[in-house]
């Protein structure tokens, strides 16, 4: 389920070369938002969400994800935000959690939440910073899914809070709780996508897989379609 973007949003290479791309130019009126989708409603079960963020500044209140009924600053909502101390919080129905950890400058870092029976953890670059309780019930039939902002505007148009001078990347979410052991791997795998020159499609313009083998001497993954083969060392084509 795509996210729709208002205003003009920036898609270009996370690093010089690289082929995965990153989501920016955020403002007042430039946002991705995914209007109501009933898949999101999590109620009192299991959840997550994941986002790798790159902070340019910490000038000002920065919006990275929330879900909630515009306007809405209170009740079963999931917001979490870049305070202008460099330092992230997070809201919903519950008790704010404040300062989890701080918000890198100049550099890609993976952020994630994740519900497991009624205890959250929020993850930094795969590593656990703080757990709390939280049993919220989070189905909202009224909820926009918004990155880059708060919907705390009347519109769904109204990107409050935006993350100017952030860019996004591999944003994700899911009605289950990965492990801190899956969490970890996650980090450990995407990371190489973001250095320079980082390839991570197939070769060719063709995506039907013809052949597939796997090489467990140098754990490579040989990859055929119409256009040749691609050699896949994780996430990563070496060749």
């Amino acid at each position: 389920n795509g996210l729709h973007s208002f205003g003009t949003i920036t898609k270009s290479a996370v690093a010089t070369g690289a082929e995965l791309v990153k989501y920016g130019g955020f403002s007042a009126s430039n946002a991705l938002v995914q209007p109501y989708n009933s898949d999101m409603d999590w109620g009192t079960g299991d959840f997550y969400y994941m986002v790798w963020v790159y902070h340019r500044d910490h000038n000002g209140l920065h919006g990275i994800i929330s879900r909630q009924t515009d306007g809405q600053s209170s009740g079963n909502r999931f917001q979490f935000q870049a305070d202008n101390d460099g330092k992230y919080d997070y809201y919903s129905g519950i008790s704010p959690q404040n300062n989890l950890g701080s918000a890198k400058l100049n550099e890609w870092s993976q952020l994630a939440f994740v519900r497991s029976g009624s205890t959250v953890t929020f993850y930094q670059d795969g590593i656990s910073v703080r757990s709390w309780t939280d049993s919220t019930n989070y189905t909202n039939a009224n909820a926009n899914l918004r990155i880059g902002g708060l919907s705390l505007g009347s519109s769904i148009a109204d990107n409050s809070y935006p993350a100017d001078g952030v860019d996004f990347a591999l944003f994700r979410a899911g009605g289950s709780a990965p492990s801190a052991e899956q969490i970890k791997k996650m980090y450990e795998d995407e990371k190489h996508l973001f250095r320079e020159n980082a390839k991570c499609t197939l070769y060719g313009s063709s995506n039907a897989v013809t052949g597939l083998a796997h090489d467990d001497s140098t754990d490579t993954l040989h990859v055929g379609t119409s256009a040749g083969r691609s050699e896949f060392q994780g996430l990563c084509r070496i060749n």
